[in-house]
């Protein structure tokens, strides 16, 4: 019971940590944009930074402007499947559509500080 439960909060919980980046997420901001501001290791804002949203119809895509922030969307699906920024897939989340969460459908705001 308690490896089911983990299992389930590795796929519901607001954060991923991986090799590449630190990823945090909270619902805010505008229905079906997803706003993902991307620091580099040393917590500077980077602009430039390719950063595409994953979901069941492929997902949208977009780059980070001055301030560091690329707005991503609409989206066509409420699904947050993942996160790939310049080519690296950050975060992964394959049962996002099954469990509900992540959700994009009342925004969502991401934050993703790159490792070096």
């Amino acid at each position: 019971m308690v490896v089911l439960a983990y299992m389930l909060w590795v796929q519901v919980r607001p954060y991923e940590n991986t090799e590449a980046a630190s990823v945090s997420w909270k619902k805010g901001g505008t229905p079906w944009i997803v706003a993902v501001t991307v620091y580099d290791s040393d917590g500077s804002l980077l602009t430039g930074v390719n950063v595409d949203v994953d979901n069941l119809s492929g997902g949208e895509g977009s780059y980070t402007v001055s301030g560091g922030t690329a707005v991503v969307g609409p989206m066509g699906e409420p699904e947050f499947l993942g996160l790939i920024v310049n080519g690296v897939r950050v975060v992964d989340r394959p049962f996002a559509y099954e469990l509900g969460a992540p959700n994009v459908s009342k925004g969502l705001i991401v934050e993703v500080r790159l490792r070096d």
